[in-house]
């Protein structure tokens, strides 16, 4: 039996994992990771039915109105992302107090791609974008992250985010 952690859970980081506050996420970021997890759960859970709670996550967060639309454009680059890519995409659980701590290569690359989106940064986060879909076409993921991230306000100049600075983004 694997230990647990200080947290209870038994997860431990693969190769190219990261912590989550390694990222530098805003915290309208940090939300929308939260919320691509649980599509992400739904969509090998279905029994789970946990679309419906993406929704309310994101209402509860961003406001009743644009709370479905960010929860409507974070499932249109999920789904993005998952027709592009040949390899099953590899996310941590929502819900585990442990898990939820770590980002995957993937969750990395993914939210790497949005932060970059945000800032400006279309190249680097089109090449984020290329890498995470393994080269498949990513014109609809792509679209979809701009389309969340015109949404989602745009970093002020000397924001700080919740986390220290991620060497990517620099």
């Amino acid at each position: 039996m694997k230990p647990t952690n200080e947290r209870g859970c038994t997860r431990e980081p693969l190769e190219g994992d990261c912590a989550v506050s390694e990222l530098q996420l805003t915290a309208a970021e940090e939300a929308v990771l939260l919320i691509a997890r649980i599509f992400f759960h739904s969509l090998t859970h279905s029994e789970s039915q946990a679309w419906m709670a993406a929704f309310a996550e994101a209402e509860d967060i961003f406001g009743s109105d644009e709370g479905m639309i960010v929860a409507g454009r974070t499932l249109n680059l999920v789904k993005a992302i998952r027709r592009a890519r040949r390899s099953p995409f590899m996310f941590n659980s929502p819900t585990c107090p442990g898990c939820s701590q770590i980002a995957s290569v993937q969750e990395r690359q993914m939210m790497t791609a949005i932060a970059l989106m945000r800032l400006g940064d279309h190249e680097r986060a089109h090449a984020e974008l290329v890498a995470l879909c393994e080269t498949g076409d990513v014109d609809a993921a792509f679209d979809a992250t701009k389309a969340l991230c015109e949404l989602l306000s745009p970093p002020l100049a000397g924001q700080v985010s919740v986390h220290p600075p991620h060497r990517v983004l620099q």
